[in-house]
């Protein structure tokens, strides 16, 4: 496992937590990046988000990651704050699928960045 020094201290840092933290710091902004673009994309803010979130992250699985979770969380709170007298289950159903449009975005954007990479070497 490669390490990072910490140029400060010259603490070695293992790469495996750097990645969770850059997982960890995108997912954060993916909730913010939704809760601003759902009045403005409605249904396609979860979409655009995730393919910003894996075009970030640039790895397939942190991508799918950071767009699905992102997505559960922002509109989770949307959603139950907002709609009011429907079942619990109908709000399931409507967080799991912006969710999964949102796995499919940061599928889509880990793709473009692969493909990117490639094209330009």
């Amino acid at each position: 496992m490669t390490e990072v020094t910490d140029q400060s201290n010259d603490i070695p840092i293992p790469r495996v937590i750097d990645e969770k933290m850059r997982t960890f710091g995108i997912i954060a902004a993916g909730i913010l990046l939704n809760f601003g673009l759902f009045f403005l994309l409605a249904l396609f803010a979860p979409l655009v988000v995730g393919i910003v979130c894996g075009y970030i992250l640039g790895q397939k699985r942190n991508g799918i990651l950071a767009g699905f979770l992102s997505a559960v969380f922002s509109y989770s709170l949307i959603f139950s704050v907002s709609v009011i007298g429907y079942d619990n289950l109908a709000l399931i159903t409507a967080v799991l699928i912006m969710s999964f449009l949102g796995g499919i975005g940061g599928y889509i954007g880990a793709f473009l960045r692969k493909r990117m990479i490639e094209s330009s070497s």
